[in-house]
Parts: C-alpha cells; sequence; structure tokens
C-alpha cells in the first residue's frame, strides 16, 4: 500500500500512519489546518514533509479537505473520502482516528500473512523436491538392485527412471507443483476465512455508522464531547460507511429504497450478508422507532464483537490452517520416503521368514 504525493514521491504505511495521525491530532486541537501543516511539514521526514505540503497548499487554494486528499491515493482511497466527508459534515474528528486504526490493523494483517505463509511455502517446496528430485533416484537406486521389482511396478519405475534422467524437467514439475499447492493453501485459506471477512466488514461498517450517527471525538485533554454539528441524512451515512469497510456495492440500492420510505428489512434491500443486528439497527433507523443515540451505542458494541470474532477466525485461517496443510503434506512425504527407502529390507525379511 502506497500513497503518492503531488510530486510523485511514495509514502511507506509507517509515514502515512504518521501523516494521517498527526492530521487527526491537528483537526482535534481545533488549530488552524494551514498554520499546522506548514509546522508540520518543516519538522517531519522528506516525503511526509512533502505530502503536508501538497495537501496544505490544496487547502490554501480553496479547495475541501477530500479534494486536498485527491494527490494522495491508495487502495484505501474509499475509506479516505469517506472519512474525511465524514469529518466536514459532522465536524466530528473521531473517524480520522478510526481510520488510522483500519489502516495500522490491515497493515498488521498484511505483514502477520505473509510470515506466516513463510513455513507452509518452504514446507511446499521441500515436500515437491523430495517427491520430484529425491524419491526418483532412491527408486533408481532400488530397481538396480533388485531388478524383479521393475517388473512387479513397471510404471511407478519408469517414470522414476525418467525423472532421475532429467533432473531439469523433474525440478521445474517440482515448482510448478509447489505453486499450485501454494495457491490452493492460499484459496482454502480465503474459504476457511469468509466469515471472518465479513465480520471484519461489518465491524467497520457498524464502528463508522456510529460515529456519524453520534459523533464525537478526543479533545487534547482526553475529554469526551459532542460534536454539535449537521448530521447527514440516513443513506449518506449508510453509503460512507460501506465505502469505508469496501462493501458499498452490496447497499448500492439501499438509499433509493430509504428515500421511498421503506422501513424494514424485506423492503429496504438490505444485502443478505448484512448480520441480523446490524440489520435491525438500520431498520430502527429507518423507523425512528428508537433514539439514534442508543442504537449508536448498539452498533459500537456490535462492532468490538464482530471484531474480537473476525480476529478469532482470521488467526485460524491465516496461521493454523495453512500450517496443519502443511504438515499433513510433510508428514505424507516422509512416511512415502521411508516406505521406498525400506522397501528392499522389507522384501528380504520377507524371504527369509518361514
Amino acid at each position: 500500500m502506497t500513497f503518492a504525493n503531488a510530486s510523485g514521491n511514495k509514502l511507506s504505511d509507517e509515514a502515512l500512519l504518521l501523516l494521517l495521525s498527526e492530521f487527526a491530532d491537528l483537526v482535534a486541537s481545533k488549530r488552524s489546518l494551514s498554520a499546522g501543516l506548514r509546522h508540520y511539514e518543516d519538522i517531519s521526514l522528506g516525503s511526509i514533509g512533502e505530502a503536508a505540503k501538497s495537501i496544505r497548499l490544496q487547502l490554501e487554494d480553496g479547495k475541501d479537505l477530500s479534494e486536498a486528499f485527491d494527490q494522495i491515493t491508495s487502495k484505501y482511497d474509499n475509506a479516505i473520502k469517506s472519512t474525511l466527508k465524514v469529518v466536514m459534515d459532522t465536524g466530528s474528528w473521531e473517524p480520522l482516528y478510526l481510520l488510522v486504526d483500519l489502516i495500522r490493523e490491515k497493515s498488521a494483517e498484511r505483514k502477520q500473512r505473509r510470515l506466516s505463509a513463510v513455513a507452509p511455502l518452504l514446507n511446499t517446496f521441500l515436500a515437491a523436491g523430495i517427491l520430484f528430485l529425491v524419491l526418483p533416484y532412491i527408486i533408481h537406486s532400488v530397481a538396480s538392485y533388485n531388478l524383479s521389482l521393475i517388473d512387479q511396478y513397471p510404471m511407478i519405475f519408469g517414470a522414476a527412471d525418467w525423472l532421475a534422467n532429467q533432473p531439469f524437467v523433474a525440478g521445474f514439475i517440482a515448482l510448478v507443483v509447489s505453486i499450485f499447492l501454494g495457491c490452493l493453501f492460499f484459496i482454502v485459506g480465503r474459504r476457511l476465512n469468509q466469515k471472518g471477512r465479513v465480520f471484519g466488514e461489518y465491524s467497520i461498517f457498524a464502528c463508522w455508522l456510529a460515529s456519524q450517527i453520534q459523533p464525537r471525538g478526543s479533545s487534547p485533554n482526553g475529554r469526551q464531547d459532542e460534536a454539535e454539528i449537521r448530521k447527514p441524512v440516513l443513506s449518506s451515512m449508510i453509503m460512507c460507511s460501506a465505502d469505508a469497510a469496501c462493501i458499498a456495492d452490496e447497499w448500492c440500492n439501499v438509499p433509493e429504497k430509504l428515500q421511498r420510505g421503506a422501513v424494514n428489512i424485506n423492503e429496504l434491500a438490505i444485502p443478505v450478508s448484512c448480520p441480523d443486528p446490524i440489520g435491525q439497527c438500520i431498520v430502527d433507523l429507518a423507523s425512528g422507532k428508537r433514539n439514534q443515540d442508543l442504537v449508536a451505542g448498539d452498533l459500537r458494541t456490535i462492532s468490538e464483537i464482530y471484531q474480537q470474532r473476525a480476529h478469532h477466525h482470521g488467526r485460524w485461517s491465516r496461521q493454523m490452517a495453512p500450517q496443519m496443510l502443511a504438515w499433513v503434506l510433510m508428514i505424507s512425504m516422509m512416511i512415502l520416503l521411508i516406505q521406498v527407502i525400506l522397501y528392499p529390507l522389507l522384501e528380504v525379511l520377507k524371504g527369509t521368514l518361514p
């Protein structure tokens, strides 16, 4: 994930988090954005300072926050634009801190996934190497000492003899099989984490929605206070939250249904992937049956619960499941290797036993 400033330089994840964290603190302090960014660009690292300068110049030209951040592009474009829109609509700086936490969590999750994939991939390459490079030589050697085995298993010994005499072809086959198994492990991990991804997406959705219904933020002295600024309409809040959670396509029909006066789940065309508690909160907001602040409190609680569930499912799919599959593969290769090595000895023992 990289963000580019106007001069074409790119920021690392850490630099991006520093910039967004500083900008969130600046908004929370209610200082002048132009003056604060000017000070920050003077004391920060080169690439971060250039990005801060680009944002400051855009703001001084009369552009709003989302236009000022247009020069910074990444895979989180939708989340950044949605966050800045919420900040401008509600006056709350809470979404900026939520955005920083979101990017930090996604970055850590991506690093963890890469690290956890190292051992399974090594096991996969090792298993493929044993199967296509080591075993053929062992089988070829066994056959040279016991020619009768070739007549019993002609296909196996023929394939082993061919692979033993074609090491480059055998290595290429081992590489292809390793890549295939690695892709298979990746697909299995994603399938196992399907439910975890849903929980993660709707944890973000619920948290963003609550931050717009009940906008609040941390002031410099740590005191929590409400932002006494207008709240956007429900349809806008829903789409901003969906953009932040990268599920906007699933919710694109809901604003139109809201404008038509829909007040229940079926009429609102709430996606089937949406968990029932969040769907009920949307219905309560649309019908006005419950106090919005109470609904916001429920959404925050739901977000925390779903975040915990997403972490649980993610840990299983990213770490435990691939490692278990890799170990099963390696144990199978070890058993096969031992059987091939001991086969001549077993044949000799069979001939000597009464």
